[in-house]
């Protein structure tokens, strides 16, 4: 429970942050929906996610899916509107604690599909998982 509720904190401070942030620069947020296994930014099948530029490649995101429900953390893009690495650390409701490491290319100017593996501290267990991913920007 208390992993929980760390979780949560953490996600709504994030949160905030990343909505205080975007108010003064909103050209610096994007907003994206992802299918499929495990997309980077969440361990989410299904979702909705925001990131917020902090400098550079570095990126805080908040998001909302399924099945983690909410989710939050810090990615790190070599080139987020093209092709490049993506690294990923966050927390999610469901998984305390993730990581992953993946590749993205751009099919076009908003969709995206990415290849990878990350590792996850779930409820459950613990682990690697795949990352195989879809992604349209809005």
């Amino acid at each position: 429970m208390k992993r929980v509720v760390t979780s949560i904190v953490f996600i709504l401070l994030l949160h905030g942050a990343a909505c205080s942030y975007a108010e003064e620069n909103p050209s610096s947020l994007i907003e994206s929906y992802h299918y499929g296994l495990f997309a980077s930014a969440g361990t989410d099948i299904i979702g909705k996610q925001t990131r917020s530029k902090i400098t550079g490649g570095l990126y805080s995101f908040y998001g909302y899916g399924f099945p983690s429900l909410v989710t939050g953390g810090f990615s790190y893009y070599s080139n987020i509107n093209k092709d490049g690495i993506v690294l990923t650390a966050g927390v999610a409701i469901g998984a305390p604690g993730y990581t992953s490491i993946s590749y993205k290319w751009r099919l076009d100017k908003q969709r995206f599909f990415e290849l990878g593996v990350g590792y996850a501290e779930f409820f459950e267990h613990r682990g690697y998982y795949p990352v195989i991913a879809y992604e349209h920007r809005l």
